[in-house]
Order: structure tokens, then C-alpha cells, then sequence
């Protein structure tokens, strides 16, 4: 292995002996503020100012009313979107309700409809009885 033997000097970067301080240099006194004057304007420079102002005024509020007016859109078709949404929910739930009310209607009506039953009410309410085989005689038609 190689040994490396060099030395730095520190003092470089001591500022008190350099004298190299980033510290602004001490003064006796403060400095006192001079009030700057005002520079006097002519009537048409207050004019064009004026009218410049009265420009980006209108120029803010016209923008502030058009994003309003885009936010109250937003909020409206939101607001009846959900509205539209619960609507929807509410025919759903009453086409459901109507669907098993068919399934019930039609269990009853194929029960009323099957041939026990029919049997049984002509024979119960109109007096009918089913024909055997020995009474029921055929004829033969040339």
C-alpha cells in the first residue's frame, strides 16, 4: 500500500488570520434612510394609469365571474346527477317489487290452470264426472 503523505494547511481557512471575513465591515455610525422624492405625474400619465387599472379590474372580475359561474355548473349538473341517480335506485327497487309480483300472479294463475284443479271444480261446482273407458262409444261415418 502506498502511504500519502500530504499535509493541508489549515490556516487557509481561518478568516481571523486572513483577515478574509464575509462579514460586512463594522462602521461608527448607521447609515441613515433618504426619503427618495416623488416624482410628479401629468394629468394624461394618471389618466392612462387610471384606465389601466380600470381595465385589470374588470379584466379580474370578469375572470373571477366566468370560474364562478363554471364551478355553480359543476355543482349543478353534480347535484343532478345524484338526484337523477337516486331516481333511478327508486324504479329499480319498484321494478323489482313488480317483477315478484308477476311471479307470484303467474304461480297463482298456473296453479288455478292445472288439471287437478279444473278437475275438481267441474266436478265440486258444475256436477261433472270423467267418462271410463266402457262409456264412451265411437261411430263410424261413411
Amino acid at each position: 500500500m502506498a502511504t500519502n503523505n500530504l499535509a493541508y494547511d489549515f490556516d487557509l481557512f481561518d478568516n481571523t488570520k486572513n483577515r478574509k471575513s464575509s462579514a460586512a465591515p463594522k462602521t461608527d455610525a448607521p447609515v441613515k434612510p433618504q426619503a427618495v422624492p416623488k416624482k410628479s405625474r401629468t394629468r394624461s400619465e394618471l389618466k392612462k394609469e387610471a384606465g389601466y387599472t380600470r381595465k385589470e379590474a374588470f379584466k379580474i372580475v370578469f375572470v373571477s365571474l366566468l370560474l364562478l359561474a363554471f364551478l355553480g355548473s359543476s355543482v349543478y349538473c353534480r347535484a343532478m346527477v345524484m338526484d337523477l341517480d337516486s331516481q333511478k335506485q327508486e324504479i329499480q327497487v319498484q321494478i323489482k317489487e313488480a317483477e315478484s309480483e308477476n311471479v307470484r300472479l303467474r304461480s297463482t294463475v298456473d296453479s288455478m290452470y292445472s288439471i287437478v284443479n279444473i278437475s275438481a271444480y267441474a266436478e265440486k261446482n258444475l256436477g261433472m264426472i270423467k267418462k271410463d273407458g266402457y262409456q264412451i262409444n265411437y261411430y263410424e261415418v261413411k
